[in-house]
């Protein structure tokens, strides 16, 4: 094992660490899923997120050498084999294929050294999606390699009841607002669920969506108020809350996966979300069970 091997590989004592004071030393920081939705913390943690995005992946394509390769998509940690984001990622015109995953991509650009970057050997596309469809807007990424958890690369937990927040965060490189350079560091951005209604006609029947918005197996968020929302780039990143309570088994809870956009970072627009609760089975009957 290589010495920075080695290193990623030691663990760590949480309350050494600001962001993981509140997690419980004895079952690791990242080995700790919320159980009670009333836990779940929106939007007290804005100002770190954005240094603190530890399960945020980025997703290259095209070219064998990582140094050439196109960074187009955004993904989850959910193991430490498996990468959680949206199925049309799969299908990027003149993209190439997906070859590898980057881990612990605080900050880009940046020196490729300072990436943990796994290949991938095995996509997983939702059995029910069609190309250019948005429904079941899902899929995941296995990698060659364990991915190694550290203070920057830690998984995610998925949501697994029916309760969608009021407010959550969208997180992204581009989540930045409408005709605005891509950040280089990550975002989160605090959303709102648009009403049902709201949602029905911000995503009314069209060529992708064959029989409009299906509240079952996707959501949608944006803000009226400020041009807060998902652009292209972000495409398969997570919509999340955050907990800090105590025996919290993970920092972030992934509700959805970033689907669609009528018009990133314009106001009194909504983005369309793939409502994770709708897909744990799937998902586990892939992965294993999911703490």
């Amino acid at each position: 094992m290589g010495c920075l091997e080695a290193f990623l590989s030691q663990h760590f004592p949480c309350n050494m660490y600001e962001r993981f004071k509140n997690l419980d030393d004895s079952i690791h920081c990242y080995d700790i899923s919320l159980e009670e939705h009333d836990e779940l913390n929106h939007t007290t943690y804005i100002q770190d997120m954005r240094i603190r995005h530890p399960h945020l992946a980025l997703i290259g394509y095209g070219d064998d050498n990582p140094d050439y390769a196109r960074w187009l998509c955004s993904g989850s940690i959910i193991s430490d084999k498996y990468i959680l984001t949206a199925a049309h990622c799969m299908f990027i015109p003149e993209s190439g294929e997906i070859k590898f995953a980057a881990l612990g991509t605080q900050q880009w650009p940046t020196d490729l050294r300072y990436w943990q970057i796994y290949k991938i050997v095995k996509i997983i596309v939702h059995p029910e999606y069609v190309p250019l469809s948005k429904y079941h807007d899902i899929a995941l990424l296995k990698t060659a390699a364990k991915i190694i958890y550290n203070l920057e690369v830690i998984p995610a937990c998925l949501q697994r009841f029916d309760y969608m927040p009021g407010e959550a965060i969208a997180t992204g490189w581009n989540a930045i607002g409408h005709h605005k350079h891509p950040a280089d560091i990550l975002n989160g951005v605090p959303i709102i669920q648009f009403s049902h209604i709201a949602c029905m006609e911000a995503f009314a029947k069209n060529r992708q969506l064959a029989y409009g918005y299906n509240s079952y197996i996707q959501a949608c968020y944006g803000d009226g108020d400020y041009s807060n929302d998902v652009c292209e780039g972000d495409s398969g990143g997570p919509l999340q809350v955050f907990t800090n309570r105590r025996k919290a088994k993970c920092l972030h809870t992934i509700l959805g996966v970033t689907s669609y956009g009528r018009a990133c970072g314009h106001l009194g627009t909504a983005g369309l979300y793939t409502r994770i609760a709708a897909y744990v089975p799937w998902i586990e009957s892939i992965t294993g069970y999911l703490t």
